[in-house]
């Protein structure tokens, strides 16, 4: 335990028993929050000594635009791991609606008047009909406080750009523009990289090679990481990529036994039991998204 409301018996005694653990101090809880401080001070710095370590930063609020009735659609949802880039289409709602509107939004309420406006941007579409032109939409966040926003029509390639800086940001300008540069290696969709495009292309051969039993787990198994590579977050992909191999791992070692019924049922309820004890089942949620039919064309 760290900080200073560990040294409360009540406290101690509250997490022993909410975690059923015994609580350890490695050290002092004050002087360890002030040498976290001073690390983390340092990784933002980008300095020498501390340049391989590894700090997991959040975004604290959700970040969207307003889309049909003022409300708002999240991009980037909170607690998302940073940094991130991610990127949604939107399409027109009127038909020869000309130009679109995109305001940039932070806060948790559905409607966007009771949220932050942070900035907006306009771009002209071709006029057509109502839901035909599209606008891919890209929100890149950093640990400095630092938005991107780029705006992209598909249909003519034509590109808006808004930066968006915390006003407690005290970097400058050409420091901002650096970030900007090293934050452009994060703009390329999850489903576009190699070690993601290798493990869908190795569960397509398993496929081409299975009976119908296989195949039905494969296929779920395959709709799981196309749906984190959607969700386009870091962590939850590391996780959905981890589950996604040791499905194949589980499904190349016991390839024979999915012709029998009986032995392919005992098979699937220790692999997923074995999934949920690694914590490889992040998303509880994805059962009712497959149940739909969400099939990937």
């Amino acid at each position: 335990l760290v900080g200073g409301s560990c040294k409360m018996p009540a406290v101690r005694l509250y997490l022993q028993h909410s975690l059923k653990k015994d609580v350890a101090f490695l050290g002092s809880p004050d002087t360890i929050v002030a040498l976290g401080a001073g690390t983390y001070a340092g990784i933002k710095e980008r300095q020498a000594e501390v340049k391989d370590m590894l700090l997991t930063d959040v975004c604290p609020f959700t970040l969207g635009i307003d889309v049909k009735d003022m409300m708002m659609s999240p991009i980037i949802e909170r607690n998302t791991a940073l940094p991130v880039s991610i990127a949604r289409r939107y399409v027109t709602r009127y038909d020869n609606q000309k130009e679109i509107n995109i305001g940039v939004y932070q806060g948790e309420a559905p409607n966007v008047n009771d949220n932050i406006q942070l900035g907006q941007l306009k771009v002209s579409v071709p006029p057509a009909e109502a839901g035909k032109e599209s606008v891919l939409v890209r929100f890149t966040y950093d640990i400095n406080g630092i938005l991107e926003v780029n705006v992209m029509v598909d249909s003519t390639s034509v590109e808006k750009h808004l930066v968006i800086v915390d006003e407690k940001n005290v970097m400058s300008q050409k420091e901002i523009n650096q970030r900007l540069k090293e934050l452009a290696c994060l703009k390329i969709h999850p489903r576009e990289r190699e070690e993601n495009t290798y493990l869908l292309a190795r569960c397509e051969a398993l496929y081409a090679q299975a009976g119908t039993q296989l195949r039905e787990f494969l296929m779920q198994e395959m709709e799981y990481f196309n749906y984190q590579l959607e969700k386009q977050d870091e962590l939850r992909l590391k996780k959905g990529r981890k589950r996604f191999e040791s499905a194949m791992n589980a499904a190349e070692d016991n390839m024979k036994l999915f012709d029998i019924e009986s032995k392919f049922d005992s098979f699937s309820e220790k692999w997923y039991e074995e999934a949920r004890e690694e914590e490889l089942d992040i998303d509880h949620g994805f059962e009712d998204w497959f149940g739909k039919g969400h099939f990937t064309s």
